[in-house]
């Protein structure tokens, strides 16, 4: 299966619906962020992840949001404590 970047970008777009981020004070915009990762993602998956059997996909999608969410967590406490 192919995944294409403006998949993953309308998929962030329902994302960010949810959970916005404030972009007021970064030094790029939101459409160039989104498409910068997702075409890195998309990069990865197409050239390494999409070889794997179907469960190790799963598995390396699921470590990878793991590990951006425990990211994302440890800047927002950096953030809160500043």
């Amino acid at each position: 299966m192919k995944i294409t970047v403006d998949e993953i970008l309308d998929l962030m777009a329902q994302v960010d619906l949810e959970s916005p981020i404030d972009w007021g004070l970064l030094a790029i915009d939101d459409q160039q962020a989104c498409r910068l990762i997702a075409l890195d993602l998309v990069e990865q998956y197409n050239s390494s992840w999409s070889l794997l059997e179907p469960d190790d996909q799963i598995r390396s999608l699921l470590a990878a949001m793991a590990h951006l969410v425990v990211e994302n967590f440890a800047l927002n406490l950096q953030r809160l404590q500043q």
